[in-house]
């Protein structure tokens, strides 16, 4: 026979007064969310500092690099702190974006149910596939079969 202990036969006995010692050795509800609440700012605080460090090794990286080689090599200006932090955010943007790289997925381009109708399928179908592929991206001639000597 199983026996179950419901919360609400608990309720009655529950107290929320410190009654000796050890409860006040404990940490209040309160006092946890405050503790966590003043990590939260520092742990952002922090994170914001090695952003803006980051930011401005990688802007003097870019900078000297482009002093060091633009200018000897195709003859180009040189460039200050705020012009290479410039580039290093136009170059962001361009080539970069700003959240992940869309389309890129841990294990290549194509999605899972992709890889798995692949793998079900015979080498008559993938012949197949690959083209109706070549013949459905542009004005290209699928390729010659590969002859096995």
């Amino acid at each position: 026979m199983r026996y179950f202990i419901f919360a609400g036969a608990c309720k009655p006995y529950t107290t929320s007064s410190l009654q000796n010692e050890d409860d006040m050795m404990e940490p209040t509800h309160s006092a946890h969310r405050l503790r966590r609440h003043r990590f939260g700012k520092l742990w952002i605080l922090k994170a914001l500092i090695f952003g803006v460090v980051f930011l401005t090794a990688l802007s003097f990286l870019v900078m000297g690099l482009w002093n060091w080689l633009m200018p000897a090599i195709f003859g180009w200006r040189m460039v200050t702190f705020w012009q290479a932090l410039g580039l290093l955010i136009l170059s962001k943007i361009l080539f970069g974006g700003f959240i992940g790289r869309p389309g890129r997925r841990r294990g290549g381009h194509w999605p899972r149910p992709m890889f798995e109708r692949w793998a079900e399928m015979t080498p008559e179908e993938r012949e197949k596939f690959r083209e109706r592929m070549w013949r459905d991206s542009g004005p290209f001639e699928p390729p010659a079969p590969e002859s096995k000597s």
